[in-house]
């Protein structure tokens, strides 16, 4: 059994934890309402930007600049942004993400050579090398502070890696924030631009006028489309971290306090214990000295 001052160090190291991780969940909870907000708000508007996008792709014209991006082609080359954080102590937000990507890599990509890698964060690094996947950019702490202006040069450096044939297909992995405890782990295709399917009670097209033209308006639309989708992805990943995070010490916290419970029963156990041995020896020594 361990000492009376081993148990009280104890019990004074996990309070001084428990202290950290409450106050670690109260910083994720306040990042987390901060965050949800702008996802909340942003989702509609990307939607409604897709929608105009996927009722003018039937009008592009084949030799208009923005034709090869909704256009497939036979896959040779992949390119796969995967999305992590840049710190721990997030539960399975980061394993769960990456134990998804392998089996939709395994599935889809079998052969490892074909597929290159972007690295947003730093805790899909290790994943990546122990699969032997070819890294061919680090972005560390993008995440930090993201912004709308860093996920447009990012969509813009995609676009051209796709338009000059680099890479025959670009996928996005990261966790889709759906509430505060859950998340869903996603690859989305980036380009070429899908076909989204339509619903039967939306096959009949609305009669608009455009003006300028469809291609024109598609010239604009499509990179402003990439730009917030991918500024959409990067906002769904930190909302997710950070409900990922303050579940995970919220956890952390109660595991804490059942921790201090038992620690405080053994020690009241072994305090009753040496005083029940100095009783008994005060007890026994008086009763030789009688004797």
């Amino acid at each position: 059994m361990a000492s009376l001052k081993d148990l009280r160090k104890r019990i004074a190291s996990i309070i001084s934890t428990q202290q950290i991780t409450r106050a670690m969940k109260l910083v994720s909870a306040a990042k987390l309402r901060k965050a949800q907000e702008r996802i909340v708000t942003l989702r509609p508007y990307e939607n409604k930007l897709s929608e105009v996008a996927q009722y003018l792709r039937g009008s592009v014209d084949e030799h208009s600049e923005v034709f090869p991006l909704f256009q497939p082609r036979p896959v040779r080359r992949v390119l796969v942004v995967l999305v992590t954080s840049d710190k721990g102590l997030c539960g399975a937000y980061n394993s769960q993400l990456t134990k998804f990507v392998k089996a939709h890599m395994d599935k889809n990509y079998p052969d490892p050579s074909v597929v290159d890698f972007i690295a947003v964060g730093q805790k899909g690094l290790p994943f990546l090398r122990k699969n032997s996947y070819q890294v061919v950019r680090e972005l560390p702490h993008f995440l930090a502070k993201f912004d709308f202006d860093k996920a447009r040069q990012l969509a813009d450096e995609l676009v051209e890696m796709f338009l000059a044939g680099r890479y025959d297909r670009i996928e996005i992995a990261y966790n889709r924030f759906k509430n505060a405890l859950v998340y869903i782990p996603s690859v989305d295709r980036f380009l070429p631009i899908p076909e989204a399917e339509a619903a039967e009670e939306t096959k009949v097209q609305p009669n608009f006028l455009f003006e300028p033209s469809e291609d024109e308006l598609l010239k604009v639309l499509i990179p402003k489309i990439l730009r917030t989708q991918l500024f959409r992805i990067f906002a769904d990943a930190t909302t997710a971290e950070h409900g990922a995070r303050m579940t995970a010490m919220d956890n952390a916290t109660e595991n804490a306090s059942e921790l201090i419970r038992a620690l405080r029963i053994e020690y009241n156990k072994a305090r009753q214990a040496a005083i029940t041995k100095e009783l008994s020896e005060i007890i026994g020594g008086a009763n030789a000295l009688e004797g």
